[in-house]
């Protein structure tokens, strides 16, 4: 069936991915299986943002909208909402190698009924950011 969709959205160093845990914790702990899929990985790569013309620019900002991919974690969160593979691979944000690494994250169709996405522009209306927000059935917004 269909997993339950959570979006926790805060500013940098909010406690977004300690609280996302957490919750999920007290969630699993209560027969909720549930699957924390940090927006971090949709970092794009370095490689990538030095072939923009500003390149230097794009590297710099790393970390603003639009140095993410949002067309990928769409893309990924309607295969969790709306498909029927049973395993969907997700991406991490490596940081000892300052880059996304694929496949990290697993989300299982036959185990886990939640899933919280966190991040900085889960409720972004810019940058290609402005239909993700609808993939979720819930969302919190820490301050």
């Amino acid at each position: 069936g269909k997993p339950y969709m959570v979006a926790i959205a805060a500013t940098p160093g909010s406690g977004k991915s300690v609280s996302s845990f957490m919750l999920a914790s007290i969630l699993e702990d209560h027969g909720y299986p549930t699957m924390v899929c940090p927006h971090d990985g949709y970092h794009f790569p370095l490689d990538y943002l030095r072939t923009f013309p500003d390149a230097d620019d794009m590297v710099y900002r790393r970390g603003a909208p639009d140095t993410f991919d949002p067309f990928a974690l769409l893309r990924d969160l309607d295969r969790i909402r709306n498909g029927d593979e049973e395993i969907i691979k997700l991406p991490a944000f490596d940081h000892a190698k300052a880059d996304p690494e694929p496949d990290t994250h697993i989300f299982d169709r036959n185990h886990h009924k939640i899933v919280l996405c966190e991040g900085l522009y889960l409720l972004h209306d810019q940058d290609g950011w402005e239909e993700v927000k609808y993939m979720f059935d819930y969302t919190i917004f820490m301050n």
